[in-house]
């Protein structure tokens, strides 16, 4: 029987970071599947894919960001700090994983990044190299230009006018105003989240997700950015690290798999030796939380269990 347990574990400055641990009791994991969310949800929106998981001889942990569910948020939703708000939450990801290891210290660490939590999962991989055992990145994206540039200007003006934690209608409606445009007659918002329309209706009766997040989260988000797609900080990635891409091919934030491809070329051209790349034909961001989600479950799994052939006795 699959148990699930929550914890907070104190950060480095003394923040409460809310973490949740999937676990058969009694058993053994073969290896662990840490999951990094992305902007504006949280970790247990990824219940039924970590029990997925655990029936495969998984211990599985999802933590929620700063600013994200049931992290201490102090009423600032998608606030990770008034300065440097990347590195802090990058550290959280180290003082989790930590934590983590001292449970299981002698089984393949997984680190797996959602959309925003891919970028924060890439500096990790950077600035943390012997860390990880293998890195998933699902819906990641390539760097946007002059976009982020713009942004990065607008969301600077807007932290002195306004405050650091103030919601950035403007910034929000720039970088999401045009994610539905690929699609016919679209219900909401949030279409481009998933074709399935359980998933996006859920997420919008959620008041934990699909908030506007404040200009000091943009221009944390934009520095990532800018720190990951520089070829001297990915040269600091372990070459040899196995790392998986997943995508769909009609997600607007990975550029249709345009921008997939592009971090994977990244990846190559910086010395990487083992990166993987899976597009989903007509899926969009929530690769997890598709229509066609046990096919990415399975592909997902398999890639595992040829990288680590000894964990899952495998010939």
């Amino acid at each position: 029987m699959i148990k699930k347990k929550s914890d907070f574990i104190r950060s480095f400055d003394g923040k409460n970071l809310h973490l949740i641990h999937w676990f058969k009791e009694d058993t053994k994991p073969k290896a662990i599947l840490h999951i990094a969310h992305g902007m504006a949800e949280y970790g247990d929106r990824y219940d039924h894919f970590a029990r997925f998981m655990v029936d495969h001889g998984f211990v599985v942990y999802a933590n929620d960001h700063r600013g994200h569910g049931f992290t201490q948020t102090d009423g600032k939703l998608g606030f990770f700090a008034t300065n440097d708000g990347w590195t802090y939450v990058v550290k959280d990801l180290k003082t989790i994983s930590e934590h983590i290891k001292q449970n299981h210290s002698d089984v393949p660490y997984i680190l797996l990044g959602h959309s925003m939590g891919s970028f924060i999962s890439r500096t990790f991989a950077i600035k943390y190299p012997k860390e990880l055992d293998a890195l998933i990145l699902s819906g990641t994206a390539f760097h946007p230009g002059k976009t982020a540039k713009v942004g990065k200007v607008i969301a600077n003006i807007q932290k002195l006018i306004f405050k650091a934690h103030s919601p950035s209608n403007l910034l929000n409606f720039l970088t999401f105003g045009n994610y539905n445009k690929a699609y016919k007659n679209p219900k909401t918002k949030f279409d481009f989240l998933s074709r399935d329309s359980e998933v996006v209706q859920k997420y919008i009766e959620d008041d934990l997700c699909g908030f506007i997040c404040p200009n000091s989260f943009f221009i944390d988000l934009i520095n990532g950015l800018d720190f990951i797609h520089q070829p001297e900080n990915v040269r600091h990635m372990k070459a040899e690290l196995p790392v998986l891409l997943l995508a769909g091919t009609a997600d607007p934030v990975g550029d249709f798999g345009k921008g997939v491809e592009k971090v994977l070329n990244l990846f190559k051209q910086e010395n990487m030796t083992d990166v993987s790349i899976k597009l989903y034909p007509e899926a969009r961001h929530e690769i997890l939380n598709e229509i066609n989600k046990t096919e990415v479950y399975k592909d997902l799994l398999n890639w595992i269990l040829i990288k680590f052939p000894k964990c899952f006795n495998q010939n």
